[in-house]
């Protein structure tokens, strides 16, 4: 009989034992647990961030490319006015050519009636 409560009491203590064992690899779990919890929530916060980041960015794009815009229909626009006035100055060397031709003609229309006057 003692031997049958010895063979009992080893198995309680073996139970026991396994028993803390298992609520210490609980409690080990439970932090674990805490800990991913705890690096989730700062995942989602970096998540969180980095959205708001990416929505500046698309903002600043947006109003980079509304500046890019403006600055091609400025310079369209200084080009045009460029070229219109770089026609306006061929138009008037033009005129003032002929007219220079015209002045060199009769100078020499003036010289050769000199010469043939001596």
């Amino acid at each position: 009989m003692e031997e049958i409560l010895k063979q009992i009491l080893t198995k309680l203590d073996t139970l026991e034992n396994g028993q803390k064992k298992f609520e210490h690899e609980q409690s080990e779990m439970r932090k674990e647990i805490t800990n991913l919890s705890q690096e989730q929530s700062e995942m989602r916060k970096d998540i969180s961030n980095l959205s708001q980041e990416q929505s500046e960015m698309r903002k600043d794009f947006t109003n980079l490319s509304q500046e890019q815009s403006e600055m091609r229909k400025e310079m369209a626009f200084y080009y045009a006015s460029t070229m219109r006035k770089l026609d306006e100055t061929k138009l008037e060397l033009s005129s003032e050519i002929k007219q220079i031709s015209k002045v060199q003609q009769e100078h020499q229309n003036v010289l050769e009636y000199l010469n043939q006057k001596q």
